[in-house]
């Protein structure tokens, strides 16, 4: 149970930072804002864009299934690292240093 806790906040924190850290915030230049990494799941615009938007509707798209593309690109970088951590953490814990 706690390697599923472990993973499942590696998972959140490695989502969290991705994102954070690859946001495009183009707002002042043409209007748009685009998150998510490595696919873009969110993108706002202002109307600055040709041809403009024709309902509020158009201003803000989600998309589902790139959001949970990127829950598991987390979840595998974040697996990875777990399973990296307990292969050479524990040799160092136990004094079979490779």
């Amino acid at each position: 149970m706690k390697k599923y806790s472990i993973l499942f906040l590696l998972t959140i924190l490695i989502f969290g930072a991705l994102n954070f850290l690859t946001t495009k915030d183009q707002r002042p230049v043409d209007g748009n804002y685009f998150l998510g990494f490595p696919l873009t799941f969110h993108t706002e615009s202002s109307g600055m864009v040709y041809p403009a938007p024709k309902s509020a509707e158009d201003l803000v798209r989600t998309n589902y299934l790139f959001l949970v593309i990127d829950v598991l690109f987390a979840f595998v970088i974040s697996y990875i690292l777990w399973t990296l951590y307990q292969r050479f953490g524990n040799r160092k814990r136990s004094g079979n240093e490779v």
